[in-house]
């Protein structure tokens, strides 16, 4: 069985030592590939001097999350992975976090499968990763946890890309990310795309990371930029038709500029304004990527 692990990193020295020597601690052994997007921060140099091991992977431009795990899923796919487990560089693993995942999903069938997501600390669940979990459980899941009797996996619609396991019979027929969405939207872009192709999703509960994220808004992905993703994440939805999209969004926008123009906040009118113009200059790029995202092995292929 070979199971290879993707870590992708941008100036990745704070994290990257507890990262890697928590893969290289694992159960289950795994090839892993860490593909830098040019950190300027001496990443590199850490890697090299201390995880001779690993196979470094250095890009020559920062590519963004999507198109860097990519590369390390092309590379994988060429040396025949049976599996393959994504990993954020902020992110560490116990040492039977693969080796359950893997148990879970040849019990279960399900071809992406993910962990319990706790704090750097583990002294609760990943606020983001908590709220994912809230809109998950079902009646069924509640009271199994209620009764302490809870199974290996419970399925779900969307869990964040820090740690997923992917089948080779999910990459195969998914593909890859789109490589549209530079940083965030490129994971929930990913999960339409593996409920397009009737494949399962599932969070393990017996597996666990601990992602020592920082909480911080960053204006670099407030504002215009999140406004232009999460349009352009709506209208790559392929388990929708294009025009049935269209129209709703016609109509919810129409609302909204309305809205804005009453109330006078210029300032959403104008990200308003600038998002559609946006989606109006790559009509062609969505139909195209729109397209392209239902066939088998997408954005892989060179």
């Amino acid at each position: 069985m070979r199971i290879y692990t993707i870590v992708v990193t941008y100036n990745a020295t704070k994290w990257i030592d507890k990262c890697l020597n928590s893969l290289l601690c694992s159960s289950t052994k795994t090839h892993i590939f860490v593909v830098d997007n040019m950190s300027c921060d001496g990443t590199c140099q850490q890697i090299r001097s201390k995880f001779s091991c690993v196979e470094l992977i250095e890009t020559n431009e920062n590519r963004g999350f999507g198109s860097a795990n990519n590369i390390g899923l092309r590379k994988a796919l060429s040396q025949s992975a049976d599996y393959v487990f994504l990993l954020n560089q902020d992110a560490a693993v116990e040492c039977n976090t693969i080796e359950n995942l893997i148990n879970a999903q040849r019990d279960s069938g399900y071809d992406l499968v993910s962990p319990l997501h706790f704090n750097g600390c583990g002294t609760a669940l990943d606020a983001e990763f908590a709220n994912c979990l809230k809109e998950s459980l079902t009646c069924e899941s509640i009271f199994d946890i209620l009764q302490s009797k809870t199974r290996s996996i419970y399925p779900t619609t969307y869990v964040n890309a820090a740690a997923w396991l992917l089948t080779k019979n999910c990459i195969n027929k998914v593909g890859g990310f789109d490589p549209s969405f530079f940083m965030y939207g490129e994971d929930d872009n990913y999960l339409m795309r593996v409920r397009y192709h009737k494949m399962q999703i599932g969070i393990c509960f017996n597996a666990k990371i601990y992602h020592d994220r920082d909480y911080r808004n960053d204006p670099r992905w407030e504002g215009l930029y999140k406004a232009r993703n999460l349009a352009m994440l709506y209208f790559k939805d392929i388990n929708k038709n294009g025009f049935v999209l269209l129209r709703s969004f016609i109509y919810v926008r129409a609302k909204m500029f309305l809205k804005d123009m009453i109330t006078l906040n210029l300032g959403h009118l104008i990200i308003q304004l600038k998002t559609i113009n946006y989606l109006g200059s790559r009509i062609e790029s969505i139909i195209k990527s729109r397209e392209l995202a239902k066939d088998n092995c997408a954005f892989l292929h060179n």
